[in-house]
């Protein structure tokens, strides 16, 4: 037998053997007619290599041989048949070298047998060299699974996790269509993903054919949306508060997602859910009632508006003990010794960070001591209950102690406005010792006399005005008085806008009351003397608190207001404080002005999809499209100069 080391274009070729078509020698070579090699079945490229690139190809076994055998079935080579496992694209390529005429029709090629019932995994391998389109890589996945491949077993023959050939299986049961689709760049990957939700192809087509009719593809968490219509995102918050594992005990069943974290899926079961959410709210209904509660209700939710309806236990302050007022005492020494110090110290000196620490743990302690002493109203207290719900935002249970039903509520409040009617009428029949005009006179002279000493005291001026302020702010202090004639007038801004208590600003804004009426003392009387030894910082912190909320700046027009000067001084950033969204925003305009908002702040393209939906549609499109880049309308931005 001759020996062949050079193809008939000179260029040397690896050193085999040649011998009988068939009969393979000791490394399993073999060179086959061209004309007589065809594409195997089992070679899992379906997206054809592009003419580029076999011209090129051609045009490197035209300057170096060709580097790497064709390899072919072997069952078929036993058989007669030469058919092509890999190297599909070196087999076009000699094919492309006798259409240049360089060389023979049947031209001997240099080949390998493949190892038997492996021309799938060799077609893979191969294509590593040159990719192949993913949606053929999904199709070879599933192959060699109808062969027996074991999922561990295609993960360490591709050097990847077994998760990660899960996933190539799910796209590759999406419909084929699609899959075609997907191979012509009409979809993308994304939209494979949503389609593998299910492997349901008549449900995949379902919901395709219920995408809007237009030249481009809709977004794929359409596709998504479609697909899990009347499901529930393990992520909800009454999903989390039942629990995966409970919700499969009890017979449900979740639609996994593969393509998202590990805890995504979705639940199939929204009835089951519902009725597990529940018993386990009921549950938790029933302790509270043995642990004393005078009545309990569950809600699957609880809106803060509905919330509202409800009153609260009032707390009352009981008398300090000895030791208590104490240390009060003591501790209002200390900080006014330390604001003293801080004052003489200049700016940047490290003792001033220490200092302002102690007060910091000072007024910590103030706190425990006056929080100690506040404690429920007793004729409250025994008329309470509770609501069991669930959290919107950790999805876990969540407990309203302390609550008045809305008609108890109503009975407390109209007695309230009784005995204040009647203490009010007590103080002004009060027995007089002037008559009323000789008292008006000289409460005149005096009313001018402090106006002129007060004018030279502007520490005590703050002090009259913070307690002023205080006592119009907390309504612990309805009955109290001040001379000082100042009237602040909070603003109901919920009558314009009915979703404001659930605004971060309104939550910072609660707490920041709480944490100030903590500090206050509970008695009327106490609040000016109490005032007097708070170091300036503190005063000017009640003062600015009950400032702001005396702030109205809400109009139906598109000027600036009178606010424009105090949202430059204040720093005022709405982007931190509020986001455009379909329901506070784009669904409330015309579809036109929410397209050429899209259009100028993302693109015209990402404007474009909007004008082909329906505006409640193109208003959460909107929505979608807008949240992460911060814009504001004209009327919310901080005005320039």
């Amino acid at each position: 037998m001759a020996t062949r080391n050079e193809d008939v274009t000179g260029q040397v070729s690896p050193s085999v053997h040649l011998v009988e078509i068939g009969a393979p020698d000791e490394s399993g070579s073999v060179w086959v007619p061209l004309n007589l090699l065809k594409k195997s079945a089992n070679n899992v490229r379906t997206v054809p290599h592009t003419s580029e690139h076999i011209t090129e190809l051609a045009a490197m076994i035209d300057a170096d041989g060709q580097l790497y055998p064709l390899i072919l079935e072997r069952e078929a080579a036993e058989t007669g048949e030469y058919l092509v496992t890999a190297g599909e694209g070196r087999r076009l390529a000699q094919l492309e070298r006798v259409r240049q005429g360089k060389i023979a029709s049947d031209e001997p090629i240099w080949c390998k047998l493949g190892t038997p019932n492996r021309a799938v995994e060799l077609s893979l391998s191969d294509n590593k060299q040159q990719p192949m389109h993913p949606a053929d890589e999904f199709v070879a996945f599933r192959k060699l699974v109808e062969q027996g491949r074991s999922i561990e077993y295609i993960a360490a023959y591709r050097g990847i996790k077994p998760v990660e050939v899960k996933k190539r299986l799910k796209l590759a049961n999406v419909a084929p269509e699609f899959l075609d689709m997907y191979r012509n760049g009409t979809l993308e990957i994304d939209h494979m993903m949503a389609f593998a939700l299910t492997d349901d192809h008549e449900q995949q087509r379902v919901a395709w054919s219920s995408m809007p009719n237009n030249d481009s593809a809709p977004p794929a968490e359409w596709l998504r949306r479609a697909l899990i219509a009347d499901e529930l995102p393990l992520t909800a918050a009454l999903a989390r508060f039942v629990g995966a594992a409970a919700y499969e005990k009890a017979g449900g069943a979740i639609r996994p997602d593969l393509f998202r974290d590990d805890a995504h899926g979705y639940i199939m079961d929204v009835r089951l859910l519902t009725k597990l959410a529940t018993e386990k709210l009921e549950k938790a209904a029933v302790k509270l009632k043995k642990e004393g509660c005078t009545w309990t209700e569950s809600r699957l939710q609880l809106d803060f508006s509905e919330l509202q309806t409800f009153g609260r236990v009032e707390t009352v302050q009981r008398d300090y003990t000895p030791e208590e007022a104490a240390r009060l005492e003591a501790i209002a020494q200390e900080r006014q010794k330390l604001e003293s110090e801080c004052t003489s110290l200049e700016k940047g000196d490290e003792r001033l960070t220490e200092l302002r620490e102690l007060d910091l743990t000072l007024q910590a302690e103030t706190q425990t001591i006056i929080a100690a002493c506040e404690q429920p109203h007793p004729e409250q207290q025994r008329i309470a209950g509770a609501i069991v719900t669930i959290d919107p935002n950790s999805g876990k249970l969540r407990i309203e102690r302390g609550l008045l039903r809305p008609a108890d509520k109503k009975r407390i409040q109209k007695e309230k406005k009784v005995i204040e009617s009647n203490t009010d009428g007590k103080s002004a029949s009060a027995k007089r010792t002037h008559s009323a005009a000789l008292l008006l006179e000289l409460t005149a002279h005096r009313t001018m006399a402090l106006q002129a000493v007060l004018a030279d005291r502007p520490d005590v001026a703050l002090l009259a005005l913070t307690h002023r302020m205080i006592i119009k702010t907390f309504s612990m202090y309805s009955r109290a008085d001040s001379a000082v004639q100042i009237a602040p007038q909070q603003s109901e801004l919920d009558r314009f806008a009915k979703d404001i208590k659930q605004a971060k600003a309104y939550k910072i804004l609660a707490e920041r009351r709480a944490a100030l009426k903590a500090q206050l003392p509970r008695k009327a009387d106490a609040l000016f003397a109490w005032l007097m030894k708070q170091p300036q910082s503190e005063v000017l912190a009640l003062l600015a608190f009950c400032v702001a909320l005396t702030l109205n700046d809400v109009r139906n027009d598109e000027d600036s207001g009178a606010s424009g000067a105090l949202v430059k001084a204040a720093g005022l950033d709405m982007r931190e404080w509020w986001t455009a969204t379909a329901a506070n925003y784009f669904g409330r305009i015309p579809k036109e002005r929410v397209i050429n908002i899209v259009s100028k702040a993302v693109s015209p393209e990402a404007a474009g999809a909007l004008r082909l939906l329906k505006k409640d549609n193109a208003a959460q499109l909107a929505e979608e499209r807008m949240a992460s880049i911060g814009w504001l309308p004209d009327v919310l931005r901080t005005p320039e100069g």
